[in-house]
């Protein structure tokens, strides 16, 4: 287990065999919260009988190999995006589930919205801004070390279940 305190904010990574919990929050909730629920997750995990779910590494190479040309544009279908905020994050999803990368800048971002011509209007790269505020507070997306940002695992798992629909 890995601790990292920056402002208030603390960063964890927790292996169990194929369970894997990354954190990135307040101590409070860590304290009073979390750990009850890593416990209780932890718990069920290794009482379990029957076959090991798979590892992140072969989800994720499956919903990528079977997503491998879609574009944005199709992410955002598929992510049933309604919002300015919305198409943010299915700009993230692409970047992280489709092209495989852990970290992307705000550039990055703009362009992968830009690209999902059915969705983007000129008034989501003037409120950018608000529409990462607003996902990073709604704990969507992480805000990492080097001013880069990165699709939590919670917003990371739910868009690879709704991709894995379409599949």
């Amino acid at each position: 287990m890995g601790a990292n305190q920056a402002a208030g904010i603390i960063k964890l990574r927790l292996r169990f065999g194929d369970v894997e919990i990354d954190y990135e929050g307040t101590e409070t909730y860590l304290r009073e919260d979390l750990l009850d629920q890593i416990e209780k997750t932890l718990s069920v995990y290794s009482n379990r009988t029957g076959p090991t779910p798979k590892s992140v590494e072969q989800t994720e190479a499956t919903v990528a190999s079977d997503c491998l040309d879609i574009d944005t544009n199709t992410v955002a279908s598929y992510l049933d995006v309604k919002t300015g905020p919305e198409l943010v994050l299915a700009a993230a999803v692409n970047l992280r589930i489709i092209q495989n990368k852990q970290r992307f800048t705000r550039d990055e971002i703009r362009l992968e919205m830009q690209g999902a011509s059915s969705y983007y209007t000129a008034n989501h790269t003037k409120n950018l801004s608000a529409h990462l505020t607003s996902l990073i507070k709604s704990h969507k997306l992480l805000r990492t070390s080097g001013g880069e940002f990165a699709l939590s695992a919670d917003a990371e798992s739910d868009a690879r279940a709704k991709l894995a629909e379409h599949r």
